[in-house]
């Protein structure tokens, strides 16, 4: 049985989807692109199949394919990088008093809140795209569904400040030092910084409340460990940890799925691998980084 790799993280593949809107002004959007990467066909974060194969389908001697939607819930534009359940403008009005007074945790809480709607449409010009692409429904029903998610916060922030706001309030966070704030920047800016230093980054903000720190552990072993098949178990390891830590992802859905797509002998490095790491994190114990 062959491997598709859905949940294969590369630096920025989780929030390529939202890179693709500029809500300041009328900016046009590169709708083209966006159809052409299959952005809108996708599960947060996940990595589609082609289209003729997108359901699930189990041939024998062939090629097992689960459609992500059944391990992630389809919940925000930002994918597995979301905070999803929580809502933007929660998160928000529940930070954003104790971020102006400085706190660093609640400047980098305010930030991942606004970062949840960065180059999302407004509802308004997400109704002028439909208009224009009315024939793709995937495509403007996930514009619909993200400009609904972020409505609220756009209340609060205009859609033309939105990016503005989030640096303001991840620069605050990053010059206190707050630690998945650093993190983040890393992941932002993956090739600017040497392995050893990325590492560091990274063991650092291991305890962190933000599970999204275990993604970017999985895609710093992408950019940096070249080991192919240790990387690439590694880089499961961590992407069923950060579904063990998430409330918007089925860990027993993943974990079956990466048991029947993998070779017997890969599976048990996998599951290893996921195990240890969860022990030694229950355990407070420190999580080194090859």
């Amino acid at each position: 049985m062959r491997v598709v790799g859905i949940l294969s993280v590369i630096a920025l593949a989780a929030i390529s989807l939202s890179a693709l809107f500029l809500t300041s002004e009328k900016s046009e959007i590169s709708v083209k692109d966006y159809q052409k990467n299959g952005a809108h066909k996708q599960s947060p974060g996940l990595l589609m199949a082609p289209e003729s194969k997108r359901k699930t389908q189990v041939t024998e001697g062939d090629t097992l394919i689960i459609d992500p939607s059944e391990i992630y819930e389809n919940a925000a534009p930002k994918g597995v990088l979301s905070i999803y359940p929580i809502l933007p403008h929660d998160q928000y009005n529940e930070h954003i008093a104790r971020a102006v007074d400085g706190n660093s945790n609640s400047q980098y809480m305010v930030a991942r809140a606004i970062f949840e709607c960065l180059r999302v449409p407004n509802k308004e010009y997400a109704a002028e795209l439909k208009s224009r692409f009315y024939n793709d429904v995937e495509l403007w029903k996930k514009l619909e569904s993200d400009a609904e998610y972020c409505e609220e916060l756009f209340s609060l922030i205009p859609p033309q400040d939105i990016e503005e706001a989030y640096n303001t309030w991840m620069s605050k966070a990053l010059k206190n030092g707050h630690k998945m704030a650093l993190a983040f920047h890393w992941f932002e800016n993956i090739h600017s910084f040497p392995r050893d230093k990325a590492r560091e980054i990274l063991e650092n903000a291991i305890y962190s409340s933000d599970p999204a720190i275990f993604i970017l552990i999985s895609a710093y072993y992408s950019a940096y460990v070249s080991e192919q098949r240790d990387t690439a178990n590694t880089e499961k390891a961590w992407q069923l940890v950060h579904c063990d830590k998430s409330s918007s992802c089925n860990t027993e859905k993943l974990y079956n799925h990466m048991r029947q797509n993998s070779f017997e002998y890969e599976f048990e490095e996998i599951d290893k691998k996921y195990h240890d790491i969860v022990g030694a994190l229950n355990n407070g114990e420190a999580v080194a980084l090859k």
